[in-house]
């Protein structure tokens, strides 16, 4: 009788889980640039083969692979509100550190990161 009541406390726990969970605000567009452009509401311009990418409004996330275990992710957004640069865009990439190495890499399709 225990493990009855304990089965189903914890398939009435996974129900209230699923009905109540947040739903995801990104959306998969494989390698559709203008499928992320029409979500986020801006243009992204993109020189790049071999390119996974998604978006939510105002942001879009781009991910390279560089090998079969490591990518690089880079997201852009767009918010009109708050303090803002010269050309009204936030900056939200939430890393104002200042790193002793800056330098550019190529990549084996040409691009420099």
């Amino acid at each position: 009788m225990k493990k009855i009541l304990c089965l189903a406390l914890f398939l009435g726990s996974l129900y209230f889980y699923k009905a109540n969970a947040l739903p995801n605000p990104w959306i998969d567009c494989n390698n559709d640039i203008y499928c992320a452009a029409n979500k986020a509401g801006f243009n992204f311009p993109l020189k790049v083969n071999n390119y996974s990418v998604r978006a939510m409004k105002d942001m879009i996330e781009i991910t390279f692979p560089l090998g079969w275990r490591r990518d690089v992710t880079v997201r852009k957004s767009v918010l009109y509100d708050g303090a803002a640069d010269e050309n009204g865009i936030k900056d939200i990439s939430g890393d104002y550190n200042n790193y002793p190495v800056n330098r550019t890499i190529k990549l084996k399709n040409g691009v420099n990161f």
